[in-house]
């Protein structure tokens, strides 16, 4: 296989596998800062195998047998990871919807909030954080978080509605700053 072949075969397979690799990654990985890098090192990973034309028979089960490593190996550099940032895709939504109209100061002010909120949320209860991402970023049903984390429906919804129910208190009740 030429270059072009092999960049070919890895769009297909990279378009095929995206989304259960990132899946995979994101349900497993205790820092959610850690999975881009975590994804692109897979990818690369398959890329080279393809260059040295290997023979794969299942590219998902591969791919995500090299993500589980990268975790593995990142966990135990690492032992404890606190942070996590995932509001990239949200940042992009919310400056592609604003118009004319801007009102800067509302933006920065709910962008503030945001920022305020996931930090107390992500320092105080990954699982709830995993849970706000794929329910809300992803917009996944409570019955395949819950299969992805490895709980039960019920236990996703509770957390997920018991951490909304204390943001509201927390904001309204004396503002965000209180969060911080």
């Amino acid at each position: 296989m030429n270059t072009k072949e092999i960049l070919k075969r890895f769009e297909q397979i990279y378009n095929e596998t995206y989304s259960a690799i990132f899946r995979y990654v994101t349900s497993k990985c205790n820092n959610l800062d850690d999975v881009d890098d975590i994804i692109q090192e897979t990818y690369c990973e398959l890329y080279k195998t393809l260059k040295r034309r290997k023979y794969i028979l299942n590219y998902e089960a591969y791919l995500i047998t090299i993500a589980k490593n990268r975790i593995i190996k990142l966990s135990n550099k690492n032992k404890r990871i606190e942070t996590i940032s995932i509001f990239s895709k949200e940042d992009d939504k919310m400056i592609n919807s604003l118009g004319d109209d801007i009102n800067i100061e509302r933006e920065i002010i709910t962008k503030d909030m945001i920022d305020i909120i996931w930090k107390e949320l992500k320092i105080n209860d990954t699982i709830a954080a995993k849970i706000f991402y794929f329910h809300f970023i992803e917009e996944m049903t409570f019955k395949d978080i819950a299969t992805m984390l490895e709980v039960k429906e019920t236990t996703a919804k509770s957390i997920l509605y018991r951490r909304l129910n204390k943001i509201k208190e927390t904001c309204l009740g004396g503002g965000c700053n209180a969060i911080q």
